[in-house]
């Protein structure tokens, strides 16, 4: 049937993209819905703790549940068989750019490229690739609205996901003509990130209080209409397409008050971390891939409600008890301010949230202790809104020379690998063939 590409994008909405597509935009989309198959799911839920990502995501590429497959971030930890270990046995040529479950990468017939944003670090297969696209030239991109924003973290959140998106346009051209794939996996994270932050400025309506937009309405509409671009091009060079909606996005009203911890501003003055262009690996002990968010909320009858994300902290060999020192001697007062467990390959890091709780709306006058110095715990924190939050639903769709115009008002998302793999004629099991969608011609 042809070559194969599976467009993930992590909170992808469908009333945005409609609404768009009503203002004649979205030709990707456009194409999408008048000659494609549509269906929505119910998301899939992980373990206590873990991101949602790592279980959707996981199901997408296992076509089994969280329970069955035990994805948490490490590729390698994966019990079953992902969907390129089956293609793999059939001399398939396989891509993978940007993708969640792809960090330590596998060696397959094709090249990885894991997620910028999920990755502890920037590894590829094969090795030298990484040197190669790093070579590739960046176009600037210009953004009319990045003059509006003022507040300092969305207007990084803007920048960083922004650049995202065009390096995917820089080295999806060179990958494609080097590797030619049949099948491409690539993802895009943008949509959930820019609406957590961005969602109250387009639907003021759903919010019971005034503020001013500011111009910050069009960001969101802008990423979806370059996206759509970017997903023409890809729409050219395969035969079947199938574009999976982890979930969706509802207001989160009245919104959340957050915190982010920058574990790795935090590194970088204990002397653990080094930087050059990014993270200099040769010279780091220990450094994280992402900061811990901190929920502080007001309830209806004036209770704080505070929750606070597990993180890890990864180190370099011989240095561990030395990095357990350090946070477990991170003082604010005389109080511990990290809760702090050895893992497998790294540190588990939360934080006392009860003594943050006390502390949070004074940052700027409250220090931590680190090693023999204080700093003002501010210089560690970014603050911000969370006005969007996940929905429960997602999407699936699919368009090609071999797939029939539908719809369907629900699917399990245990039937997208399966379909998939039938669509690239690969043999599977009794189980996965009963889930394949009846989609093609």
């Amino acid at each position: 049937m042809g070559k194969v590409a599976v467009i993930c994008i992590n909170g992808g909405t469908w009333g945005i993209i409609k609404n768009l597509m009503e203002k004649k935009k979205l030709k990707f989309f456009k194409k999408i819905v008048k000659k494609g198959f549509f269906a929505k799911f119910c998301t899939v839920h992980s373990s206590e703790g873990e991101p949602e990502e790592f279980a959707q995501w996981g199901t997408i590429v296992t076509g089994v549940t969280p329970q069955q497959h035990d994805f948490k971030g490490r590729l390698d930890e994966i019990k079953v068989k992902c969907i390129w270990d089956y293609a793999i046995k059939y001399d398939k040529i396989i891509g993978l750019l940007n993708f969640i479950p792809s960090w330590p990468p596998p060696k397959i017939n094709g090249f990885v490229v894991p997620s910028f944003s999920w990755s502890p670090e920037m590894v590829t297969f094969p090795t030298n690739l990484k040197y190669e696209l790093e070579s590739l030239k960046l176009k600037k991109i210009n953004l009319p609205f990045l003059s509006k924003i003022e507040e300092k973290y969305l207007r990084k959140c803007v920048i960083n996901e922004f650049n995202e998106l065009e390096k995917m346009t820089t080295f999806y051209p060179y990958l494609k003509k080097k590797f030619n794939p049949d099948i491409f996996l690539i993802g895009f994270f943008g949509p959930d990130h820019l609406q957590h932050v961005f969602w109250k400025y387009m639907f003021p309506r759903e919010f019971n209080c005034s503020f001013d937009i500011k111009g910050y309405d069009l960001v969101i509409p802008y990423f979806y209409e370059l996206l759509d671009k970017f997903l023409s091009k890809i729409m050219k060079d395969f035969d079947n397409i199938f574009i999976i909606f982890d979930h969706d996005f509802k207001a989160e009203n009245p919104p959340l008050e957050l915190y982010l911890l920058d574990l790795n501003s935090l590194l970088t003055k204990s002397g653990f971390l080094h930087r050059k262009n990014g993270i200099d690996y040769s010279k780091t002990i220990a450094y994280s891939s992402f900061g811990i968010h901190i929920h502080r909320k007001v309830s209806s009858n004036g209770n704080v409600l505070i929750d606070g994300e597990k993180r890890k902290v990864y180190v370099k060999d011989g240095y561990m008890k030395y990095v357990l020192k350090f946070f477990r001697n991170a003082k604010v007062g005389n109080i511990q301010f990290f809760k702090v467990k050895k893992g497998k390959d790294g540190i588990i890091i939360s934080v006392n949230l009860k003594l943050f709780n006390r502390i949070c709306k004074n940052l700027k006058r409250i220090k931590i202790e680190l090693g023999n110095k204080k700093y003002k715990l501010v210089e560690f924190f970014d603050v911000y809104e969370h006005s969007g939050e996940h929905g429960n639903e997602g999407m699936f769709m699919a368009y090609g020379k071999n797939i029939e115009k539908g719809y369907l008002n629900k699917i399990s998302m245990l039937s997208i690998m399966p379909t998939i793999l039938h669509s690239l004629k690969i043999p599977m099991n009794k189980e996965f063939r009963k889930r394949v969608l009846n989609i093609f011609r």
